[in-house]
């Protein structure tokens, strides 16, 4: 029992490590952001040179959850100039420039029509983060919007710039309507759009991009529009590629797995814990139940093959041990009456029908109030008490603890012990 008990705890230790384990393996430490200034941590400042002009710009990191980023979104007119139509020299993705962390990008995929081009770092980097992508019908446009980028007119009157996150500007403001201008899906925006916010992203609440911060029309009066590309241009402009990204919708298929796995292991240690809890528990139940005849109001006997064990019994039951003959080795358990003989349809304590010197109907035990007694119901060759005393034929005689008595002989012989 007492090792059944350490197996148990072991087994539920077991489901608690695993369950612990494999929820750090779906859900790893470093988490995307859940909040508009934790989505600085997927912006970077993109500088492209076309001969002796410098453009600048804002980008930011797509890719899955966890893992390093391999490519960052920018707008079209970041990396290729407008006029010509010729791509930049060179397009540095920066970090942070006070700090001398950059990489030179790839032009990888672009769009002149969409205003939108992905590109591709020479190596995987934890420099920044990837961001979610909301879809345009998954948004809800009636609430705050912001814009992260690195205006040009942030830059004028400051001593040095650092240009990393901490120098990320934010506007904030709604979404006036969602609209098609020159067959591209856009956002209008009631925020502000200037020179260096091209190609930052446009994120709701919660971090996820929505938009990519484009451009800005003048109408005749001299009022302006700002505009942001919606994010499902630049996943239509990707599914084709083996670009990876991560939507707020998408299933995260490892996770289900993993999920499932817990689930299951998890129900089947349970299952195991609580059938070495309770089996033992229901064989004795069914054993108890199985001595039981419904139609005797003789009481309920058990039977123990090897006398050296001890039989466990409540209060007031008498242990009836056989110490010698055909049922040498036997216990049974006296709550009330027993009754001993080779008549099995009326005893409880049956013996072979050849045992020597035992009647059909021979003697039988009572327990009343706490009194061991013995009566023999006419044997042939009679009942002895200490392999001396004979009864007589139906005469209650009181045995004491420790007693013995004999059927016929000494060949027959039981001993009584109070519990």
């Amino acid at each position: 029992m007492k090792n059944k008990k350490i197996l148990v705890g072991v087994l539920a230790a077991i489901i608690v490590v695993f369950t612990i384990c494999m929820s750090v393996f779906v859900y790893p430490h470093n988490e995307m952001p859940d909040s508009y200034t934790n989505a600085k941590d997927g912006v970077v400042y993109i500088v492209s040179q076309h001969g002796t002009y410098i453009g600048t710009g804002t980008g930011f990191a797509i890719g899955e959850n966890g893992k390093p980023v391999e490519y960052i979104v920018t707008n079209y007119h970041v990396v290729f100039d407008t006029y010509t139509g010729e791509k930049a020299d060179s397009v540095m993705v920066c970090f942070s420039a006070a700090a001398n962390r950059y990489m030179v990008a790839q032009i990888y995929r672009h769009d002149e029509s969409k205003d939108i081009a992905v590109l591709r770092l020479p190596e995987s980097t934890n420099e920044v983060k990837p961001l979610k992508l909301r879809q345009s019908s998954e948004n809800n446009t009636s609430e705050t919007f912001y814009a992260l980028g690195y205006p040009a007119r942030a830059t004028v009157g400051t001593d040095y710039e650092r240009y990393d996150k901490t120098e990320i500007v934010t506007t904030s403001g709604m979404i006036s309507r969602q609209t098609m201008i020159s067959e591209r899906d856009v956002y209008m925006l009631d925020l502000e759009i200037t020179s260096g916010n091209s190609g930052g992203p446009l994120v709701n609440s919660k971090g996820e991009v929505v938009g990519i911060n484009t451009f800005k029309i003048t109408d005749t009066s001299g009022d302006e529009s700002n505009y942001a590309v919606c994010i499902d241009e630049l996943t239509r402009l990707i599914d084709y590629d083996e670009i990876p990204y991560t939507l707020t919708t998408d299933v995260n298929i490892k996770g289900v797995i993993v999920i499932v796995a817990i689930v299951i292991v998890d129900i089947i240690l349970l299952a195991v814990i609580f059938v070495m809890l309770f089996s033992k528990k229901s064989k004795n139940k069914k054993e108890a139940s199985n001595s039981v005849n419904k139609n005797d109001k003789v009481s309920e006997t058990v039977m123990v093959n090897d006398i050296s064990k001890t039989v466990a019994v409540s209060d007031g039951l008498v242990i009836v041990s056989c110490i010698c003959g055909s049922l040498e080795g036997k216990e049974f358990i006296l709550k009330d009456k027993l009754m001993f003989g080779r008549d099995s349809k009326v005893c409880k304590v049956v013996f072979p029908l050849d045992a020597e010197g035992v009647s059909g109907i021979h003697c039988q035990l009572v327990l009343d109030n706490g009194k061991i007694k013995l009566v023999d119901l006419g044997s042939t060759y009679g009942t002895y008490i200490n392999d001396v005393l004979k009864i007589d034929a139906e005469t209650m005689v009181e045995l004491k603890d420790g007693d013995t008595f004999c059927l016929g002989s000494k060949k027959n012989k039981f001993a009584v012990k109070a519990q």
